[in-house]
């Protein structure tokens, strides 16, 4: 649980009146189902890419099974756009609206940060193993299918893409779908152990938080139902007795227990 203030951006998160506002950290499956949601919109927008870009292509007679990219270059701007796309979706989409993904606004989650300093840094350090490397090496993958589509031809680099599919390397590219092969199991693997990390971790910093000096706290204010706060709030309230004056009279013992 946490005051507000903890952060430079959960002061803008939800301004209350109450200084004493308290958070607590959000569950597990309230995390699941947000990402859930952004990696489903963030792969929206990366279809929505391919039909502008490689859909386009004077080769697509409107039949996906023998389509092959006749301008190779249509791979690597897939694949840039792509990066630009979830980059902006995951960190600076969160960066500018207080910590916050269109699936965090749903759940009414925000990630805030532990230090007052490198905000953006630390954002990028929480999506590094969730999407960030995943989108590098799709990058990467766009580009070396750019390259052999030029060196090569066409088809070939349309050849790599099936054998990654299909986990069929029969090509004379078999290195390099190996390497594709082998990056994409480090990455899933990874996102296997987060997923496992945020599920034991409920309500509490999964690996991720912690490398990344990040917390994702629920935005409810729960200070006024917080019984530690009343308790404090209580004892503050309760009156005075100089036990020193005659006549000082208590109700029970409990309440002289209670104003020691």
């Amino acid at each position: 649980m946490f005051d507000n203030g903890v952060s430079n951006n959960l002061s803008s998160i939800k301004k209350s009146p109450n200084p004493k506002a308290r958070y607590n950290l959000a569950n597990a499956s309230t995390r699941i189902f947000t990402r859930i949601i952004d990696i489903i919109l963030s792969t929206l927008f990366c279809v929505i890419i391919a039909c502008v870009i490689l859909l386009t292509d004077t080769a697509f007679k409107g039949d996906f099974k023998s389509f092959v990219v006749s301008e190779p270059w249509r791979y690597f701007l897939f694949g840039f756009f792509c990066f630009v796309s979830n980059f902006a979706y995951f960190i600076l989409f969160p960066y500018k609206f207080n910590g916050q993904t269109i699936g965090m606004k749903l759940f009414k989650i925000a990630t805030i940060n532990l230090i007052f300093t490198h905000w953006l840094t630390n954002l990028i350090k929480k999506e590094l193993f969730l999407w960030l490397l995943m989108s590098f090496v799709n990058l990467v993958l766009s580009f070396t299918l750019f390259l052999i589509g030029i060196l090569d031809s066409p088809i070939a680099a349309n050849s790599l893409i099936k054998e990654l599919i299909n986990f069929n390397y029969d090509s004379t590219y078999k290195p390099i779908s190996a390497i594709f092969s082998s990056l994409y199991g480090v990455c899933g693997l990874i996102f296997i152990l987060i997923f496992f990390s945020t599920v034991l971790n409920s309500k509490r910093p999964a690996i991720h938080d912690k490398f990344s000096n990040t917390v994702v706290v629920k935005l409810v204010d729960v200070s006024k139902t917080d019984s530690s706060y009343d308790n404090l709030n209580n004892k503050k309230k309760m009156s005075t007795r100089n036990y020193k004056l005659p006549g000082g009279i208590i109700d029970s013992a409990n309440d002289e227990i209670s104003s020691i």
